[in-house]
C-alpha cells in the first residue's frame, strides 16, 4: 500500500489549496515521487515532508526506507544527504 504526505499553502481564500509538495511511499519502503513546486522550493518542505511520512509509516521507531535517487541529481542527492541518508549501492537499468 502507497501513503502520500502532502504540504498545502494556507494563505488562500479560494477553497482547498494545491498542493506544494509531496511524497509517496511505497509499500516496499522506497521514497518515491518526492517533489517540491518551483515557487516553494529551498524552504526545507521536502525535508519536512519526508521526515513527517517516516514517522507515520514507521510508528516512531527510527527506521528508514530507500530511495532511488539518478546519478547527477545534485539536487536530490544533497537533499537526502542533509537528511542523513547515504549511497548504500548504485544500479544500472
Amino acid at each position: 500500500m502507497a501513503h502520500i504526505s502532502v504540504v498545502r499553502p494556507t494563505n488562500t481564500s479560494s477553497g482547498k489549496p494545491a498542493p506544494v509538495a509531496w511524497l509517496m511511499t511505497h509499500a516496499a519502503g522506497d521514497q518515491g515521487a518526492l517533489y517540491t513546486v518551483e515557487g516553494y522550493r529551498r524552504r526545507g518542505l521536502a525535508q519536512w515532508v519526508v521526515r513527517d511520512r517516516l514517522e507515520k509509516d514507521r510508528g516512531g521507531q527510527g527506521v528508514r526506507g530507500h530511495v532511488w535517487v539518478a546519478r547527477g541529481n545534485a539536487g536530490s542527492e544533497g537533499l537526502w544527504k542533509k537528511l542523513g541518508w547515504g549511497r548504500g549501492w548504485s544500479v544500472r537499468w
